[in-house]
């Protein structure tokens, strides 16, 4: 017995919370049960940390060597460097978040049985929600992980040489606030030259798209009201609505000959529907529905995609866009974009 208690320490913690997510601004609280199995003498002061980490991983790009030149002094040895230097993994991070609080006083003794101590703490308005982003390859970055998360350790130091400190460290889920911006109606149009082939005009294409509210709640819904005038010798195939997702790094390495190109940005679709189209020579009005919810699809699986809200944290930003636009067989044709911001659901 004398073994585990040395091993495992001479008690434990749980660590119990009044909800199972926050929004920033809320106050965390619960309560911290002490569990001792071996009576602690004079110990130091019972410590709660709360900690709030960005971090974000990523490789470079590998560089195929034979695409470029090399003067002949350049050994394979040096060459094998470089390699190694590609497959290494970067990593950055930025602390959100480190609170430290006394829970008890120095020096007290714990009787075995159960102490329970209970905690509250608000938690800063302006935090980032928790997220996760992976994407393959993103410019010259692969594997590339960035991740924000909150976690709750409480930890009792023990003096004695031959028991451990007794630890605990749980994950808290923070939300962000929800987005403060005015909602407004949006209207979008396009008039465009309909080419077959892109060489023989065929007439025009004109489709105006309208929003009410641009500020949309995460799984809710949105109507786009469409209007389609083909005034082209060509029928409309379909009516194709997507909603984007924008991405875009802010901090990273790239090589000088990217410099000019901006910061490392990625588009994804998080949904796409598709309605019927109609005739050439034709008007028609619309009514289009688009679900703020992500939907899989095979290509889009193997990133791991998330539905997230619109927002800017250290590392990257976040933004959507809902695209409508005319598909015409071996046509160019009309398109509209729309810029919406996702928000969390109110607590």
């Amino acid at each position: 017995m004398g073994f585990f208690t040395a091993v495992l320490g001479p008690g434990s913690i749980s660590i119990a919370f009044d909800k199972a997510e926050y929004y920033g601004g809320d106050v965390l609280s619960g309560q911290i049960t002490l569990r001792v199995t071996s009576r602690i003498d004079r110990s130091q002061p019972m410590q709660m940390e709360i900690v709030g980490e960005e971090t974000m991983r990523w490789r470079k790009k590998p560089v195929d060597h034979h695409k470029h030149r090399h003067s002949d002094t350049c050994s394979s040895r040096e060459h094998g460097k470089w390699d190694d230097e590609d497959h290494r993994e970067r990593r950055e991070v930025y602390q959100v978040l480190r609170e430290e609080i006394c829970l008890d006083i120095p020096g007290r003794s714990y009787e075995v049985g159960e102490h329970v101590f209970p905690f509250d703490y608000r938690l800063p308005a302006t935090l980032p929600g928790s997220f996760s982003f992976k994407h393959g390859v993103i410019r010259d970055m692969r594997d590339v992980k960035v991740r924000c998360e909150y976690s709750l350790r409480v930890r009792l130091p023990v003096d004695s040489m031959w028991q451990a400190d007794i630890v605990k460290t749980e994950v808290v889920y923070v939300r962000e606030q929800p987005s403060k911006q005015v909602p407004r109606s949006i209207t979008q149009s396009e008039a465009r030259q309909v080419n077959f082939l892109h060489l023989f005009n065929q007439g025009e294409c004109h489709l105006t798209a309208s929003i009410e509210r641009d500020v949309l709640p995460m799984g809710g819904c949105v109507q786009l009201d469409c209007t389609v005038e083909n005034q082209s010798s060509w029928c409309i195939r379909s009516i194709e609505q997507r909603l984007n997702q924008i991405v875009e790094l802010h901090r990273y390495e790239t090589s000088r000959s990217l410099l000019h190109q901006g910061p490392p940005t990625v588009t994804r679709t998080m949904s796409e529907r598709s309605s019927d189209g109609f005739g050439a020579r034709q008007r028609k009005e619309i009514l289009l529905a688009q679900h703020i919810e992500y939907t899989p699809t095979w290509w889009s699986a193997s990133n791991e995609s998330q539905l997230l809200p619109s927002m800017r944290s250290h590392f990257l930003s976040v933004r959507y866009e809902l695209v409508v636009q005319c598909c015409q067989t071996l046509c160019s044709s009309a398109s509209v974009i729309i810029p919406v911001v996702i928000t969390t659901k109110l607590p």
